[in-house]
């Protein structure tokens, strides 16, 4: 099986890169296609390495060797903030380098090449080409978006039929479903599955819904935002309506006030007292009947979370945000006993080297004691405090935030940015950064600016 996602992830990305490099999509149509293909992976040589991986990288090295691009002004702060996140990081080395298990600065230097070459650099790339393209536009993306949403939306309810009608697990495997039935459940003694298109997984298949369904609402596409909103229900991921609630939020805060940055730290700070609001009145959920469908499809998962406290009290949260024990958790309970450490973060690549005592989750430990654990993160903002520490985070996100379009477009552009909290989305929230920076004011909708 292995063999065969290989196959068609490489397949897959090559055939997206042709279609741009004829020019029968654009670069933003090109990612978008192949995030939401990134289940397909070729698995030997990683597990991030996909289809989205693998079309950055075949259009970064064309565009390089064609000499068809420059470094924009944002790339090249970028870079360099890298580099002085690297360097603040090995001036802070000395005192922090106890604290690590095995780490040595060959593995450092390594994983700083790596994540150069892997990572950074198909991204600056990508969105130094959009900012000069004149075919990359705003609209292009809104459009993009919902197509990739609408087709993923369809391919999920085949795939919950496919599930409901073949037992075969290599068939479903082959269409999208992690292990044929990784993410099974019951609902009234009918065993479903988490849908997750062709997704890396279900919370990746909500996230894009979540991304498309204001603006369908907006394009007042109403049946459709109605077919978005009921598959994201049925990826069964509290993610999807944290995306919904950021919309919502933002909504609100654009009625006073169109500011990027400002309605973005006030959002973040509306769900660090919503979790909070919910700890302390988490007993009143337990009186739901577990067997509902409101409980199994929406509550149980989410409510999961709150159950913050695993093993000598360490708690489960980030100032009363529920985190996941197997990803974000390791990493603040680490810098909890470490504060200085948050400066310069522990080092891009360099989580598998954190002490195996802040891993709770039996999965981190298993890797860890095999030697197969990669460390990665979900929540965007924690990812860069994490690896980057905190002075590159928040120069980043001043810089980032210094650009301003009209309402609806300095609206989604805050929408991304607040979702890319929970979830990472780099190369979506990068590549919408560049088309603000372009200073098209393409996308002007009345009935938005008339109800904001």
């Amino acid at each position: 099986m292995d063999f065969v996602l290989s196959s068609i992830a490489l397949v897959l990305s090559i055939i997206i890169f042709l279609l741009w490099y004829k020019h029968e999509i654009t670069l933003i149509e090109g990612l978008l296609i192949s995030t939401c293909l990134s289940y397909y992976k070729i698995s030997f040589l990683g597990p991030t390495i996909n289809v989205l991986f693998l079309f950055q990288i075949f259009v970064s090295a064309c565009l390089v060797i064609s000499k068809k691009v420059k470094f924009s002004k944002f790339s090249s702060i970028l870079f360099i903030l890298t580099i002085f996140s690297f360097l603040i990081y090995y001036i802070l080395l000395p005192f922090f380098y106890k604290y690590f298990n095995g780490l040595n600065i060959i593995d450092i230097f390594i994983n700083q090449i790596i994540y150069v070459i892997k990572y950074l650099f198909p991204i600056l790339v990508c969105i130094s080409y959009i900012q000069i393209s004149k075919y990359e536009t705003i609209e292009v993306f809104y459009k993009s978006l919902n197509k990739v949403a609408i087709a993923s939306a369809a391919i999920a309810i085949f795939q919950l039929l496919l599930f409901i009608t073949i037992t075969n697990n290599f068939v479903r495997e082959l269409f999208g479903l992690i292990d044929g039935n990784k993410y099974q459940y019951s609902l009234f003694g009918i065993d479903l599955v988490r849908i997750q298109a062709f997704c890396y997984e279900p919370k990746g298949l909500s996230v894009i819904l979540g991304l498309s369904f204001p603006l369908l609402i907006i394009y007042k596409r109403f049946f459709q935002a109605l077919f978005v909103f009921i598959v994201g229900v049925l990826t069964v991921s509290q993610t999807f309506f944290i995306v919904l609630l950021a919309a919502v939020f933002l909504f609100l805060l654009y009625k006073y006030k169109n500011a990027i940055r400002f309605n973005v730290v006030m959002a973040i700070l509306m769900f660090f007292f919503m979790f909070n609001l919910i700890s302390s009145f988490i007993n009143l959920f337990q009186d739901i009947n577990h067997n509902s469908l409101i409980y199994k499809v929406v509550l149980d998962r989410a409510l999961q979370r709150f159950d913050i406290t695993i093993i000598d009290n360490n708690n489960n949260d980030l100032f009363g945000l529920p985190l996941q024990r197997d990803l974000e958790l390791p990493a603040i309970n680490f810098f909890r006993d470490h504060n200085l450490m948050i400066l310069s973060g522990f080092g891009t690549g360099n989580y598998k080297f954190i002490p195996s005592q802040y891993f709770v989750s039996d999965w981190n430990e298993d890797m860890l004691a095999k030697g197969t654990f990669k460390g990665h993160f979900d929540m965007g903002w924690i990812f860069f405090v994490s690896e980057f520490g905190i002075l590159f985070s928040l120069l980043l996100f001043y810089l980032i935030t210094n650009v301003n379009s009209n309402k609806f477009n300095n609206y989604y552009f805050s929408f991304l940015l607040v979702v890319f909290f929970f979830h990472r989305i780099d190369i979506i929230l990068f590549s919408f950064f560049s088309l603000m920076n372009k200073k098209y004011e393409i996308f002007n909708r009345n009935h938005f600016l008339q109800s904001s």
